[in-house]
Formats: C-alpha cells, structure tokens, sequence
C-alpha cells in the first residue's frame, strides 16, 4: 500500500509542478479516479460528456 502511494505522488507531483494545462490535467485525473472508485468504464466522452468537451478544447 505504502508503494502505491509514493508512487502515486511521483507521478503526480511532477505533473502539478512542471506541466502545463494543470487545471485540464488535474480534472481528467480526478475524473478517471472517482470513475475507477465507483466502477465506472468506459471513455471520457460517454462517461462525463461536459468535461470530456472541455478537457478536448485546445487551449
């Protein structure tokens, strides 16, 4: 449990540090998350139609 974790915030931490489009990043994580959490499959688009629009807008 412990690695998952370290590991976790090796990915992310980079990621909120360095990238852009944090804001767009973040949102798509949280969303594949909470879509993992409740058992949810599928992609974005049909899972979560307005943020899948807004996380495909160029920016």
């Amino acid at each position: 449990m412990l690695f998952i974790n370290v590991y976790t915030l090796k990915q992310i931490l980079p990621m909120l540090i360095f990238e852009r489009d944090r804001l767009r990043k973040s949102i798509a994580m949280m969303a594949g998350f909470f879509d993992g959490l409740f058992g949810r499959l599928g992609g974005l688009r049909e899972a979560h139609p307005r943020v899948g629009k807004y996380l495909s807008r160029g920016g």
